[in-house]
């Protein structure tokens, strides 16, 4: 692409952009720069136009982190080189638009696997760094930012800075999970970790409440590789909390690991059960925003009654990329969307708080469509939402009837139960009428300490986006 084409804004590069869970909603000016100097040009139009410049990767990070109402979206999909790889060390160093997906493909084969990894493949690495990804193990192996050697960061000026745990060591903590508003990561280094078989023993168990569920985290993470549970979000009374419990360990014993590490015996089949063509899925999960979501998380619950007990042996991709089961997922919550609220809470309070937020939103008639647990630890990133606890993810599809509602409860939540406890919570969009914050998400001190970072190396606001204007608005 040549330099002209960065000159002036042009109404024809106008583009619609959503959130994944469709929720929010935005027309952006949007540029693909292939290369450092690409994104360069480009936020120098955007300074002239009197523009700011949200940076994106595909479209599935968080809420409105990449989104930008009338202005500058920059997104690095065609940034995705694999530009070092090394075998015989696992150490890998990419572009930032590489997706995960992309990633494993490249180093499965030689005996290894990204040590964390989100729940979609196809999410990119510089996405998966600008949020401080995790995955089902985060108790266990941290988040990315625990095994990111360095990164190359273009800052709003031009300049482009190394930065590491040992170099510009305070720029890279805010860089890692700082939603590209401090800059632009254009390369990262990683160390993979190596496995030696493509599959995972998986052990699922049903839990007949939220203290059962909260004791079979208990006695499973010191043993296992990884842990997520489900909930089902719409029982009660007695049941309340009750759910699944996936756990899975790396097989160390494969008779055939040339065969279980192959690409395509990775892949996702192009059917549910041998059945039900997995683009169609979405459709079936359209009973999440109708009455029918009692009967489907009723049977989601009672199936693992027909597979008792024993183990089964899942290839690492088919377990790990929940997401990527039901492709088009978000199209099943049209037309309003759907919200991720995503309380973290310590280790002590989890339980209690846990327990509250269920009740309380079932007593408003909000019932989840999509409930997830899970473990996790402190993280390195400046503004890291997550600690040494528990995290409750609690999907509730966003209706003309309900939004009212599902904003004050939601804000009340966070104020009277949440934050109290000190937990914190994942900073949400799509709501109209929530004044959640960036303390609230965050921590204060982290909040200020990002703030006084973001005024020394992008004082003029160049890199903002819809979150950041709705979290930090007096920043």
């Amino acid at each position: 692409m040549v330099a002209e084409e960065f000159k002036a804004l042009s109404i024809h590069r106008l583009r619609a952009l959503e959130s994944p869970g469709l929720g929010s909603r935005s027309m952006s000016y949007v540029y693909r720069p292939a290369t450092v100097t690409g994104i360069r040009e480009v936020m120098e139009t955007a300074r002239s136009s009197g523009r700011s410049v949200s940076v994106r990767g595909t479209g599935l990070g968080l809420a409105d982190a990449a989104l930008n109402a009338e202005n500058v979206s920059v997104e690095l999909s065609r940034m995705d080189g694999v530009l070092f790889w090394d075998p015989s060390s696992g150490r890998v160093e990419v572009e930032p638009g590489v997706t995960v997906r992309q990633l494993w493909r490249h180093v499965i084969e030689d005996g290894w696997w990204p040590p964390v990894v989100p729940e979609s493949m196809h999410k990119t690495l510089g996405g998966s760094v600008a949020l401080d990804a995790h995955g089902k193990n985060h108790w266990k192996a941290g988040s990315i930012a625990d095994h990111i050697e360095g990164i190359d960061l273009l800052l709003p000026d031009g300049s482009c800075l190394p930065c590491s745990p040992v170099e510009n060591e305070e720029l890279f903590r805010a860089a890692l999970g700082g939603f590209g508003l401090i800059g632009v990561v254009v390369r990262l280094r990683l160390q993979m970790k190596p496995v030696s078989s493509g599959l995972l023993r998986v052990r699922t168990l049903r839990s007949r409440n939220l203290s059962d569920t909260f004791a079979m985290f208990e006695a499973w993470t010191g043993r296992a590789d990884y842990v997520r549970g489900w909930i089902d979000g719409c029982a009660t009374g007695p049941a309340l909390g009750r759910g699944v419990v996936h756990i899975a360990t790396h097989v160390d014993d494969d008779q055939n690991p040339v065969q279980t590490l192959r690409t395509d015996f990775q892949e996702l089949s192009s059917l549910v059960e041998g059945v039900l063509p997995r683009s169609q899925l979405w459709r079936v999960l359209r009973l999440l925003t109708r009455p029918g979501a009692r009967f489907l998380n009723e049977a989601g619950y009672r199936a693992v009654g027909y597979f008792p007990g024993g183990e089964r042996l899942t290839p690492l991709a088919r377990f790990l990329f929940a997401q990527d089961q039901a492709p088009g997922w978000q199209r099943a919550f049209r037309p309003g969307g759907v919200i991720d609220y995503q309380p973290f809470l310590p280790e002590t309070m989890a339980r209690p708080v846990f327990h509250a937020l269920l009740k309380r939103t079932h007593a408003q008639g909000l019932f989840p469509c999509l409930t997830i647990i899970g473990r996790h630890r402190a993280s390195k990133s400046l503004l890291s939402r997550s600690m040494d606890g528990y995290s409750l993810s609690l999907h509730f599809p966003i209706t003309a009837a309900n939004q009212k509602t599902l904003a004050r409860t939601l804000d009340r939540l966070t104020d009277e139960v949440v934050v109290p406890a000190g937990g914190r919570v994942l900073p949400a969009s799509g709501l109209v009428g929530s004044d959640q914050t960036a303390a609230q998400a965050f921590g204060a001190e982290s909040v200020d300490r990002f703030v006084a970072l973001k005024r020394a190396y992008d004082p003029d606001e160049v890199l903002q986006s819809d979150m950041y204007r709705r979290l930090f608005p007096h920043a």
